[in-house]
């Protein structure tokens, strides 16, 4: 009998796991090396909260004693009233330290939190592994919203399975193995097929095979039996996966994907084994430390990103290891008054007139913070809040200007009418005075459309006609395709007419220019945490490609019709928002941070590796934008109080200046060297 109390009732060695988890997480959002993949901490967390909610669903079901609107109430009272202090500690903190852009962003991501849907919010705005998440100070909220939107449907389906097919646990059961199959495969259509990290990232439809994982772990709850010796090794095998999760698991992988399975199954097999009295395991994770940080785990995950977030945007730089040490012990104390004097009085306010209150108080106070968020995302984030330097530089940049990929007075290039129109930019310009000859050809990305507005100007002044071609995720090579499904067919309509164009109406200059790095490099985008796209061959029925292959067959194809190469190298990507970032800094009195020159050639190694390859090519002209923008140490990201950039990687008008005039010369000379 104490066996079985033992087995249903509290087990303190799942908090012990759920302080794994957390203590993961902390850790490898305070950057610290040893532990690259401790954002699988709340994948360990997925597989607890399945097994502890369903513990008690299931049985329920299977008496017919399973109240909708009872599980709705307790799943509140333990969420919200940390979530409901979190927001509003982030919100009155972000008032004095973000920018207007960040406040507003702040006041979205606020209430997309409260109403549960913060995961599906960011999923549209922001990769989880961008440098830019580290201004977002409820971006991990994220985890919050795919849980809650577990709750809301899992429970409800299960109900229904049982009105149905009856209550006997076979329903259920199918039901669940449903579930976690379906969400598992929708998890790798989405990373595998579709190559859409992000999106299986955030999902709820992509993550719920974790929760339902420990679900199903909970309708067996009790009934594994295995030896002493076979479980003493599958604990040890289980601990040694988690360790080796967050410590061989990067951000470079595609996540959840495949490889989501080791601290999964790790995970489960450590909930589904009831450890043994007495043994290593069980002193460890029902040690003191590991009980205390795995009761406020909860409070603790709400609590340490807005902690560390904020100090590093007041402070401009990265956090040395005093504050650090400084931020954890904030943390864990601020983690334990609010799990004991907020979370866990109403958590026990189970029935009566305290019921009542917490219920109240929680739904007043959503709403309340609901319609401030409100206020600050029509305010604009405020900008009032600046002091005059500050504001001064936010007038001049909230200015209406053109999009960097926006086409203005000029003809729409006939024969793209079978592309969609949102998906490519393009048209024909011709300066005024010049002839109906078309002198080049500028295809590529949003990195060639930035060119545009600044070229267009010295087209007049020249006499040039152009045409340019832009579109979002289509490499300028021709024959291959990346990892998006979206355009596939458009970029290779795109590459296609684009030859047609060259040869009919010999066009002298072909000018090439992306986003080099997300088709050649290894790394991640610094800015918004890209993985890099492979090129797949589609003259070789799909087979990747490398990318040296891919631009000499592009080069060599348009050089021989007789067109002059133009390709213009990478711009240097910034691991910052620079205007932000300068706002920010003038408002609360820092150094700009530098960007580091040794970043970009890590990043750009295999860019300008191929690159180099054309350097004695007679056909073929080289422009290295970096060499404008950078010295051996550094990388330039304003002008005095001017950003050169609009965001991590594409230039401002000022920027694109600095390196217009050797495009154009460039563009020139390849023109006129057969004349």
């Amino acid at each position: 009998m104490k066996q079985q109390d033992r087995q249903i009732g509290y087990r303190p060695d799942v908090d012990g796991i759920r302080a794994f988890a957390v203590l993961a997480v902390f850790l490898f959002h305070l950057d610290f090396a040893f532990i690259p993949g401790g954002f699988v901490g709340v994948d360990v967390f997925y597989v607890i909260s399945g097994y502890v909610i369903l513990r008690s669903v299931v049985p329920d079901l299977k008496a017919g004693q399973f109240s909708l609107m009872s599980f709705y109430d307790r799943r509140v009272r333990r969420i919200y009233p940390a979530l409901i202090l979190a927001v509003l500690l982030s919100i009155v903190v972000g008032y004095f330290i973000a920018t207007p852009k960040e406040f507003e962003s702040l006041g979205g991501s606020a209430a997309a939190s409260l109403l549960s849907g913060s995961n599906i919010y960011f999923n549209d705005r922001l990769g989880y592994f961008a440098a830019a998440a580290k201004t977002i100070p409820l971006l991990h909220t994220w985890s919050l919203g795919v849980e809650f939107q577990f709750y809301l449907l899992v429970p409800l389906l299960l109900l229904v399975v049982v009105r149905l097919f009856g209550n006997n646990g076979r329903a259920i059961l199918i039901a669940l193995l449903a579930l976690v199959g379906l969400s598992f495969l929708a998890n790798l259509v989405t990373i595998y097929l579709l190559l859409d990290s992000k999106l299986a990232f955030y999902m709820p439809m992509t993550r719920f095979w974790e929760i339902g994982l420990g679900g199903l772990i909970a309708f067996w709850d009790g009934r594994f039996r295995v030896g002493r010796g076979l479980s003493l090794f599958l604990t040890w095998l289980a601990i040694a996966g988690l360790v080796a999760s967050v410590i061989l698991i990067d951000q470079t992988v595609a996540f959840p994907g495949v490889i989501a399975l080791l601290p999964v199954l790790a995970s489960a097999i450590l909930v589904m084994l009831l450890p043994g009295e007495g043994s290593f395991y069980h002193r460890l994770v029902t040690s003191g430390p590991a009980l205390f940080f795995g009761r406020i785990s909860y409070s603790l995950y709400l609590f340490h990103w807005p902690m560390i977030v904020f100090p590093s945007l007041y402070l401009g730089r990265e956090l040395a290891l005093p504050e650090k040490a400084l931020i954890f012990v904030a943390a864990t104390v601020l983690s334990y008054v609010s799990w004991k004097f907020v979370e866990t009085p109403i958590r026990r306010a189970r029935q009566g007139r305290k019921r009542q209150i917490a219920l109240s108080t929680m739904g007043g106070g959503v709403l309340l913070l609901c319609l401030i968020c409100l206020q600050v995302i029509m305010s604009s984030g405020l900008p009032a809040r600046l002091n005059p330097e500050a504001r001064q530089i936010y007038n001049q940049l909230i200015n209406p200007k053109p999009s960097r990929s926006e086409v203005i007075d000029c003809e729409p290039v006939s024969g793209l009418h079978g592309i969609r129109k949102a998906s490519i930019s393009s048209c024909l310009y011709s300066g005024k005075g010049t002839k109906a000859h078309v002198e080049f050809v500028l295809w590529g990305d949003s990195h060639a459309g930035m060119l545009w507005h600044q070229m267009r100007l010295h087209m007049d002044e020249v006499a040039m006609s152009g045409i340019l071609a832009v579109m979002p995720d289509c490499a300028p090579l021709l024959d291959v395709y990346t990892s998006k499904l979206k355009n596939r067919a458009e970029c290779s309509q795109l590459g296609q007419y684009l030859q047609q164009i060259v040869k009919e109406r010999g066009v002298p200059v072909v000018v090439l220019a992306t986003r080099w790095g997300n088709y050649s490099s290894s790394l991640r985008a610094p800015g918004d945490g890209a993985l890099p796209k492979t090129l797949y061959d589609d003259d070789d029925g799909g087979a990747p490609i490398p990318f040296l292959k891919a631009l000499s067959r592009t080069v060599e194809y348009f050089t021989g019709l007789g067109a002059r190469v133009v390709l213009v190298g990478p711009v240097p990507e910034i691991d910052f928002n620079v205007p932000e970032m300068l706002i920010r800094s003038v408002n609360l009195g820092f150094p700009l941070p530098k960007a580091s020159r040794a970043e970009f050639d890590a990043r750009q190694r295999q860019t300008m590796a191929a690159l180099q390859r054309f350097s004695a090519n007679r056909s073929v002209t080289l422009v290295y934008p970096h060499r404008h923008l950078c010295d051996e140490d550094q990388c330039r990201t304003v002008a005095g109080q001017t950003p050169l950039y609009i965001d991590d990687d594409h230039l401002s008008e000022q920027g694109v200046k600095l390196i217009l005039p050797e495009i154009l010369a460039a563009i020139r000379a390849a023109g006129n060297s057969d004349k």
